[in-house]
């Protein structure tokens, strides 16, 4: 079941209203953003995926899990992809307490960077939820706040209603979210390809991070 737009697109006042945030890609290309990974069964398919077709995405990746499966995040990295900071452990950000925070955007942030060996620009809160409080924390930890234009909606599960999705609102400047986690691994490999394929018939170009978010 398609649900109302607004449940995929965010409402133009909320980006009015939260301008510091990035919402869509910078140039007029399209960016694909995975989140909550990595994951040890579906990571490595995705990946298989995007390099089959040539695409590059950002993927926001969770501390935790990057510790738990440091192979999977250096791969992401030697494949030419970039990683951004998707907290700590996956909580909804908005009335945490300062210590807490702080775990969760700027700890995570040092773990991921121990991993990597690069610095990470970029920070998703989990579930899209942020306040005032959490978008000056990012901001304090010297992250910028990437959110998105168009959520796949992949982890509901009916990779038919997904592509419906993407055929209905994507636009050449969208950032698309899909997940790279349990609820998602039965739906994200065929709604990536559908993406691609979509993308390809509109003359869209699916572009690479740092030209998407320059």
């Amino acid at each position: 079941m398609i649900r109302p737009k607004y449940y995929y697109v965010p409402p133009a006042p909320l980006r009015k209203i939260f301008r510091s945030i990035i919402w869509n890609s910078t140039s007029d290309n399209i960016l694909i953003s995975i989140d909550d990974g990595p994951c040890e069964s579906s990571t490595t398919k995705i990946l298989e995926t995007l390099g089959d077709s040539g695409v590059k995405a950002l993927f926001f990746v969770t501390a935790d899990a990057a510790i738990k499966n440091r192979l999977p995040v250096k791969e992401i990295i030697k494949q030419g992809h970039l990683i951004g900071n998707h907290s700590f452990s996956h909580k909804k950000l908005r009335f945490l307490s300062g210590h807490v925070l702080k775990k969760e955007i700027v700890d995570s942030k040092s773990a991921i960077e121990d991993i990597t060996g690069s610095p990470v620009v970029y920070f998703r809160p989990p579930y899209g939820a942020f306040d005032p409080f959490v978008l000056k924390a990012i901001t304090d930890s010297r992250q910028k706040c990437v959110m998105w234009s168009l959520l796949s909606g992949d982890y509901l599960g009916n990779r038919k209603d997904t592509e419906k999705v993407i055929r209905n609102y994507l636009n050449s400047d969208s950032i698309i979210v899909y997940h790279d986690n349990l609820k998602s691994k039965n739906t994200i490999i065929e709604s990536l390809k559908s993406t691609i394929q979509i993308a390809n018939e509109k003359d869209y170009k699916i572009g690479e991070p740092s030209e998407c978010l320059s």
